[in-house]
């Protein structure tokens, strides 16, 4: 098993997000595989994988939980001086990470507890929120798997949850894997973007955020396979990554025109991730 850095390289960078914007503009969208074909796909030889790393949040935190011991050693937060993706495009409302926007509690019905993190806005930036799962840190190649539920889907907010280059390279032509993105309001999506002119992929889910959810990444040489709560949504062959990739789990302020209102929140909760790494 491959251990990673406790702490990400001076190469980590935040990741700049494509994904539902060019969807919404339309222009130059590749729509990837479904229906019928992703159901052809799906019979297809099936890649082996095997779990290197799994979190349920089996410790309950006060503050931000990538700063309690039980986390710390596998969990980076974005921190405070990073602007999310609208601001540094220079959207009217845009934020910034803040770590202390996550924290776990414990599950309202039933054992067990969730990561919980709720973005927020008072009259000025949003407190945006994203981590990086360590043990899925530079890979190339791998199953990843998370459970999460929207239960405050406020307008202006959204996730884009996705496989970056380990390098930190800023140029989002080269590889960008995206799934659940979109606005909160809106459906998840899957995106593929690669190459140099940009072409992008979409899968659309079908199922909207406010329920709870299982996504799944799988990703082996030339393909790209995407599921939603055990149900094939889409697959590729064309743009998948061929370089380590770190995932992301980030959400941050809208990007389709919305801006969260004056003191408003939004909330996610996230009941488990895994990383599996593949055997090929």
């Amino acid at each position: 098993m491959q251990e990673e850095r406790n702490k990400p390289d001076m190469q980590f960078r935040k990741p700049v997000t494509l994904g539902a914007v060019a969807l919404a503009t339309s222009a130059g969208v590749l729509f990837g595989s479904t229906g019928a074909h992703a159901a052809m796909s799906a019979k297809s030889a099936a890649p082996s994988f095997t779990k290197v790393w799994q979190s349920s949040f089996p410790v309950t935190t006060k503050g931000a939980f990538t700063k309690n011991a039980a986390y710390s050693k596998y969990w980076f937060a974005y921190p405070s001086s990073w602007q999310d993706t609208a601001m540094q495009r220079g959207y009217k409302v845009g934020g910034y990470y803040d770590p202390n926007d996550g924290r776990v509690v414990k599950n309202a019905k039933g054992s067990g507890n969730h990561l919980q993190i709720v973005m927020w806005r008072r009259t000025g930036n949003v407190h945006s929120y994203a981590v990086v799962p360590l043990r899925a840190k530079g890979r190339k190649y791998g199953k990843y798997v998370e459970t999460w539920q929207v239960t405050r889907p406020t307008t202006g907010y959204k996730s884009a949850h996705l496989l970056w280059p380990s390098s930190g390279n800023q140029n989002t032509t080269t590889f960008e894997v995206d799934y659940p993105e979109n606005e909160w309001n809106t459906v998840p999506f899957a995106f593929v973007h690669s190459g140099a002119n940009n072409s992008q992929q979409s899968f659309d889910s079908g199922v909207k955020w406010t329920g709870r959810h299982t996504t799944v990444i799988e990703w082996w040489p030339g393909h790209l396979r995407f599921y939603m709560d055990g149900k094939l949504i889409g697959s590729t062959t064309r743009g998948a990554p061929t370089i380590k990739m770190d995932w992301v789990l980030q959400n941050e302020s809208a990007l389709n025109g919305q801006s969260a209102p004056v003191n408003s929140s939004a909330q996610m909760n996230i009941y488990s991730v895994a990383y599996y790494k593949y055997n090929g």
